[in-house]
């Protein structure tokens, strides 16, 4: 009972030096719950101790995890630390905070990414061998092994059950980890940790011996589409690996009869919109349901593809807070990433109108067009997938067999792009029919 007493009094004694010295009222219960935050991390043991705590389980120290990850190939040497708190990843990330705890790194260019194929449609994506592949899995598998701390997050892409394509991914770098936190959508792990996964990724960012695998490159990300693997080696910022598993996503979601787009999703309650622009229309300040990619399924559903967004810019209307990331690349781009401020469903209805944002300066403000004009705006668009010419294929069909209207609207008209889809949600019958200019 005293040291009850005595415990409370310490308590209330910190709540009161800290309300004195920053000007806030924190309370002795949110004191003592800080005090068991901190606890969770454990304490870190002498290996020469006369007396060694077993098990000594903590953040980081998780012995069912640790076997579970056995099954994925790796053997953590130290600390795993299984989807963790943005705090904690804040701590581990390197690079600088604001003031308003956004992380603020920089990245080296010139990334590239491979897929085991005979061929790639998309000239962003290069092949390799099945050999060369399998050398490189194993070298990122053994470096993941050895290194003292991981970043393990399980999570979804796409947000509805029947089409999400659930995901592991494994790094040694907390920015990676921050970023994947923010990227994929949550999904339930079981006691055991033995997700029942569709993609395992691989990212060993602190490997730096590339040159001995006979490669020239300072990083990239390597994609097997049967093995559904992603590895990367060497550190290309904390999104480096996006294009790889995008396309790895885009090729198993073909598989499952959905469309993984690139492309914005628009709801306004009772019509959605599947919007194709060069960035995405969350830049406008638009209500966005899902950003950068939406998977449109087979069911004639809309699901956002992932948890947050990662853009050029910060979006307009957001504000950056605790765990958003702005990343400056080397080349000059800048890549942000964080989560919306909205609360988003798992799916909306099936698109009313399909629109394309153009910037052709002789275009009309908004017109609608046919599927083949339809098809040629979408050729245009960077495709995060190695099988591009198929889901094109594909992307024609559904557009004739679900007669939804197409549309391309003039990128500046903005920011009164919300009047043009407002027209286009009415049936406007005033919308002219899209001529292209000679």
């Amino acid at each position: 009972m005293l040291a009850r007493k005595v415990s409370a009094l310490v308590q209330a004694q910190g709540s009161l030096v800290r309300a004195a010295r920053y000007g806030v009222a924190n309370s002795p219960l949110f004191d003592h719950r800080r005090a068991k935050t901190r606890e969770l991390w454990g304490k870190t043991e002498d290996d020469d101790a006369e007396v060694l705590v077993f098990p000594n389980e903590h953040l980081g120290e998780n012995h069912i995890f640790n076997w579970a990850l056995n099954l994925d190939g790796i053997a953590p040497a130290r600390e795993a630390f299984h989807n963790l708190h943005l705090r904690g990843l804040l701590m581990f990330s390197q690079g600088k905070t604001s003031p308003e705890k956004t992380l603020l790194a920089k990245a080296p260019a010139g990334h590239k990414t491979f897929v085991v194929a005979p061929k790639s449609s998309n000239p962003s994506i290069g092949t390799i061998s099945d050999e060369e592949f399998a050398k490189i899995a194993r070298t990122a598998r053994a470096h993941l092994s050895d290194v003292d701390r991981l970043f393990v997050q399980d999570g979804a892409i796409g947000n509805l059950a029947k089409s999400e394509i659930v995901i592991r991914e494994i790094t040694d770098n907390a920015n990676v980890g921050l970023y994947n936190k923010h990227t994929y959508n949550r999904t339930k792990t079981p006691d055991d940790f033995i997700l029942q996964k569709e993609i395992v990724g691989y990212t060993a960012a602190s490997f730096n011996e590339i040159a001995e695998l006979g490669r020239s490159e300072k990083s990239f990300t390597v994609v097997h589409p049967e093995k559904k693997i992603a590895v990367t080696l060497g550190y290309g910022g904390f999104s480096a690996s996006r294009l790889g598993v995008s396309s790895l996503a885009s090729y198993l979601s073909f598989q499952k009869g959905d469309l993984f787009l690139p492309a914005d999703s628009i709801s306004n309650g009772s019509s959605s919109l599947l919007v194709f622009s060069p960035t995405s229309v969350l830049l406008k300040g638009l209500n966005v349901y899902g950003a950068n990619n939406t998977i449109w399924t087979a069911g004639n559903r809309l699901t956002r593809a992932w948890g947050g967004f990662l853009l050029p810019q910060q979006p307009a209307g957001h504000q950056l807070r605790r765990g958003d990331a702005i990343e400056t690349v080397a080349d000059g781009k800048v890549n942000v990433v964080g989560e919306w401020n909205s609360a988003q469903g798992t799916s909306i209805d099936g698109p009313s109108a399909v629109v394309f944002l153009t910037t052709a300066a002789k275009a009309p403000k908004i017109a609608s067009i046919n599927v083949q004009q339809a098809v040629s705006f979408l050729v245009k668009n960077e495709f995060d997938s190695f099988q591009k010419d198929e889901i094109l294929a594909a992307f024609e069909k559904r557009l004739q067999d679900s007669g939804v209207k197409l549309f391309v609207v003039r990128d500046d008209t903005l920011p009164n792009l919300s009047e043009s889809f407002n027209k286009i949600t009415a049936n406007d019958s005033s919308i002219p029919q899209y001529k292209p200019s000679a």
